[in-house]
């Protein structure tokens, strides 16, 4: 068996409705992770783009004259082959983004060293309860040299204050 042809397999999408693309990325797969890797994540985003598109086509307000069961159809195709060419020259970054991402060693919190994994401290002195009232529950510090909520206008500057009623003022 001639074993030059097996692992060159194209596992990109050549249209819309390559329906085999998917059984030969799968056979791929057990070949060359890599490249199925690279393959599968260009295909999400080819499915990405072509769902975008079809979510801002749908914003546009349509005419019963100009709208079809056949137009819309062919949107959908036309939608398909923009996102499939836009992945062909680069597309929008996202299958760059989950390459890089599914290629990383992917380790758990528990098993970094304590100086590498994330570490919550809590100043018990600076806890507020969620609950004033719950037994044990600390008051706030007290607000002495505290600045105002409001800042002043600039000078020259009146405040404009309307009442509350809605009625003129003085």
């Amino acid at each position: 068996m001639d074993t030059s042809l097996t692992s060159t397999v194209d596992t990109t999408l050549s249209s819309y409705n390559d329906f085999a693309s998917l059984g030969r990325l799968k056979g791929a797969a057990s070949q060359d992770p890599k490249q199925a890797l690279r393959a599968t994540a260009e295909q999400f985003e080819a499915h990405f783009i072509q769902h975008m598109l079809q979510v801002m086509r749908e914003t546009i307000d349509k005419s019963e004259l100009t709208t079809s069961n056949g137009l819309e159809m062919y949107e959908g195709m036309f939608d398909k082959e923009v996102a499939l060419q836009m992945v062909k020259r680069g597309g929008i970054g996202l299958a760059d983004m989950l390459e890089k991402h599914m290629t990383q060693p992917q380790v758990s919190p528990d098993a970094l060293p304590a100086s590498q994994a994330l570490q919550l401290r809590a100043n018990p002195a600076q806890m507020v309860p969620l609950n004033p009232g719950a037994p044990g529950a600390m008051s706030l510090p007290d607000a002495a040299g505290t600045k105002p909520l409001t800042v002043p206008p600039p000078d020259g500057t009146v405040p404009v204050v309307m009442p509350a009623d809605g009625g003129d003022l003085p």
